[in-house]
């Protein structure tokens, strides 16, 4: 898979997954056609336009958006972008419940954004290899809750110290003090998570 660089430096897509099993039985509020959702509450509908929206709900529906579809149009060009050397960040908002981690860590047979990236990212790596390039890979994990950056990897007793954003003028925006990991696989990324 060759994917350009993104034409823009944000994309902003919305995604509609399955009812869970304690939603079974209720409407669906939301409607997608094209890049356009539409909400529709006490029958007043809302439209709003987003780069991508994904409809994910029904999965025997013809729209329907599976995980591939999501990681190519997402993960790949972020992936592919690095590769040239350009700093990217896939970020996952909503409520909880509202399907962050469906999206990008997935379930079972289906892996999310960050798995199907992982891999996509050492199979280009073998080739850089194999053309003579030496690369590293190096990996961390964060999460912002409550505007506090949250070191997923930190293995500590006590909790993590406070961590900031910062933003260098060449390297772009990094957490000093972010615990970070060496990788050589997929399954070492795999062991992180």
């Amino acid at each position: 898979f060759q994917s350009p660089p993104m034409a823009q430096n944000i994309k902003v897509a919305v995604r509609v997954r399955p009812f869970l099993p304690r939603e079974a039985g209720e409407n669906c509020v939301v409607g997608m056609q094209g890049n356009t959702t539409t909400i529709t509450v006490e029958g007043a509908p809302k439209s709003f336009g987003f780069d991508y929206s994904f409809w994910s709900h029904d999965p025997t529906d013809s729209r329907f958006a599976g995980q591939e579809e999501v990681y190519n149009e997402l993960g790949a060009p972020v992936l592919m972008s690095g590769m040239q050397g350009f700093n990217g960040c896939l970020l996952a908002y909503g409520q909880t419940g509202s399907g962050k981690s469906h999206s990008m860590v997935g379930y079972g047979e289906e892996p999310g954004v960050i798995p199907r990236l992982v891999d996509h990212l050492f199979r280009e790596l073998e080739a850089a290899r194999d053309r003579g390039d030496e690369l590293k890979v190096w990996v961390s994990f964060l999460e912002l809750y409550n505007e506090k950056i949250h070191d997923l990897l930190y293995a500590g007793k006590e909790e993590a110290h406070d961590l900031l954003a910062r933003e260098h003028p060449k390297l772009g925006v990094y957490v000093p003090g972010l615990t970070e990991g060496v990788v050589t696989d997929a399954g070492d990324v795999q062991k992180f998570m």
